[in-house]
């Protein structure tokens, strides 16, 4: 495999050049329309986007997916709510920011199903639950919204009938889930193990078969600050 150099010359006022390692040289990553590598002809030793990842650059040019570890160390060093927005990001033909309310209803159906399975936080009451699902909207499928909250609570609370049981005054959101429970158990069963472990904020590894049970148990501990009839109801829907 062969190895880059990176040649600098400076003529003015006196000439100076210099020459090192690509790899030694690239410090992090920037963005204007795409990503790029910041460079550093003076950058120590140990200090490279490489060094920081724990992978040498000829091994990540040979992988098989070279944008995965960067997408695990800029998660891993991201503040709550921050989304690597370019590298998960919108489909390269999509330049533009929509509003959610310009999405058909067949879109933000599908959009809640994706939130439900991945952010279980949106069903508990804390006045910050919608923060990360606003960001990955905006990161993966460029749509803002200021009334994110009504998208899934409008219509205050409402009466469901579950299996010859009628639960009365549960917060809308919960007939989202209802609705669409099968959706959004796709939704959890297509997401990677390393996206669930990101996005339910796991500290270990997951296999498959626990993927479910997990997202269950993490919507349970969210629902247990709501009404006894809610609680109910989603523990009868999740068994």
């Amino acid at each position: 495999m062969g190895r880059i150099y990176l040649f600098f010359a400076k003529f003015q006022p006196k000439l100076s050049c210099r020459y090192r390692l690509y790899q030694e040289c690239l410090y992090d990553i920037a963005v204007t329309h795409s990503p790029r590598y910041l460079i550093d002809m003076e950058l120590a030793k140990g200090r490279s986007i490489f060094d920081k990842i724990g992978l040498t650059y000829d091994v990540l040019r040979a992988s098989e997916n070279p944008i995965k570890p960067f997408i695990n160390y800029y998660r891993s060093i991201a503040k709550r709510g921050e989304e690597p927005w370019w590298m998960e990001g919108v489909e390269p033909s999509k330049v533009t920011v929509s509003l959610w309310s310009h999405l058909s209803l067949k879109e933000q159906r599908e959009l809640r199903c994706q939130a439900m399975a991945r952010f279980p936080e949106i069903f508990g009451r804390s006045s910050q639950k919608y923060q990360r699902l606003a960001t990955w909207l905006v990161a993966r499928h460029g749509i803002v919204d200021a009334s994110l909250r009504d998208r899934f609570s409008a219509g205050g609370q409402v009466n469901i009938s579950l299996k010859g049981k009628l639960y009365q005054k549960i917060p809308k959101i919960f007939e989202y889930l209802f609705k669409d429970y099968e959706n959004v158990l796709k939704v959890i069963h297509d997401l990677s193990l390393e996206d669930a472990e990101h996005y339910w904020k796991l500290l270990h590894t997951i296999s498959t078969d626990e993927k479910s049970k997990l997202w269950a148990d993490q919507v349970m501990h969210y629902v247990k600050d709501h009404s006894v009839a809610t609680q109910a109801l989603v523990r009868q829907l999740l068994e």
